[in-house]
C-alpha cells in the first residue's frame, strides 16, 4: 500500500501545471529574433555610425530617397559612390545602411530615430542575407523581418513608396544553402508588393551571365559588389525608382 501512495504521489510531482503547460507554450508562439528590435550599440563603430545618421538626418534640408539595409547598402557610400553620384546626381540621399545589419537591427534602428523628422518620396530596402548568412534563419522567419520592417515603414512614413528588393544572390554554387535559404525568402517577400504603397522589384537576374553564374568582375566575394555591381543595381532600379520619386 505505501509503495502505491508513493508512485501516485511521483506521478502528482511530474504532472505539469497549468502554468507549466501556458510557459511552454508561449515559448513555441514567441515571435522570431528577426522581428524583434535588437541593437548593436555595444560596438563602438555601429553606434558611431547611429549617431552620425542621426545628425546627417537634422542636417539635410530635405531628403529624396532613403536607402535602409545592410553592408551592400553601405557600400554605396565607399565602393558604389561614383556609380550612385554618376547615376542619381540630383536625388538627396540619405543612406541608412550598416553593414552586418539583420532584420531586427534595422528594426531598433527605425524605432530609435533614425527616420524622425522626414519624410522621403521614397524608401530603397534591401535586407535579410545576414540572417541567412549569419545563423541561417528559417525563410519564414526573414519573410516575417522583412514584412514587420515594410509595415513599420508604411506606418512611420504614410506618404513615401517603399522600393523592396529581392534579397540579392549570394554564393558561387547556386545549390548552397545560402542561396537556396535567400531564393525561398524572396518567394515570401514578393507578396508585400501591393503596386500603390509597396513595389517589390527582383534583379538578382542581372548578376548573373550568360551561363547563369555570377562572376568576380560583379562580385569579388559572392556576396558584395564590385562597381561593376553597383552600376548593374542602379541601372537595374531607376525606371521603377524614377517611378516612385515622381520624376
Amino acid at each position: 500500500m505505501r509503495t502505491m501512495v508513493l508512485l501516485v504521489f511521483s506521478y502528482m510531482c511530474f504532472v505539469p501545471t497549468a502554468d507549466a503547460w501556458q510557459e511552454n507554450e508561449s515559448v513555441q508562439t514567441e515571435a522570431p529574433v528577426t522581428v524583434q528590435p535588437v541593437s548593436r550599440l555595444e560596438e563602438s563603430w555601429w553606434a558611431e555610425r547611429h549617431q552620425a545618421k542621426l545628425d546627417a538626418r537634422d542636417q539635410m534640408e530635405s531628403v529624396d530617397l532613403v536607402l535602409i539595409g545592410d553592408s551592400i547598402t553601405h557600400s554605396w557610400e565607399t565602393t558604389g559612390q561614383d556609380v550612385w553620384r554618376n547615376s542619381y546626381p540630383d536625388v538627396a540621399t540619405l543612406n541608412l545602411g550598416f553593414s552586418g545589419d539583420r532584420t531586427e537591427h534595422v528594426l531598433w534602428r527605425l524605432e530609435n530615430g533614425e527616420l524622425d523628422g522626414v519624410q522621403p518620396k521614397a524608401v530603397m530596402l534591401l535586407i535579410g542575407t545576414n540572417n541567412t548568412g549569419h545563423h541561417l534563419h528559417d525563410p519564414t522567419d526573414i519573410a516575417a523581418g522583412v514584412k514587420a520592417i515594410v509595415e513599420d515603414l508604411k506606418t512611420r512614413l504614410p506618404e513615401s513608396r517603399v522600393l523592396l528588393l529581392a534579397v540579392f544572390p549570394c554564393d558561387k554554387d547556386p545549390q548552397s544553402p545560402r542561396r537556396k535559404n535567400n531564393e525561398a525568402v524572396n518567394e515570401l517577400i514578393c507578396d508585400l508588393h501591393d503596386g500603390q504603397c509597396v513595389h517589390y522589384v527582383d534583379i538578382c537576374e542581372r548578376f548573373f551571365n550568360e551561363d547563369g553564374e555570377m562572376t568576380e568582375e560583379i562580385t569579388p566575394d559572392y556576396l558584395h559588389l564590385s562597381p561593376a555591381g553597383y552600376q548593374i543595381w542602379a541601372d537595374a532600379v531607376k525606371p521603377t525608382l524614377m517611378e516612385v520619386l515622381g520624376r
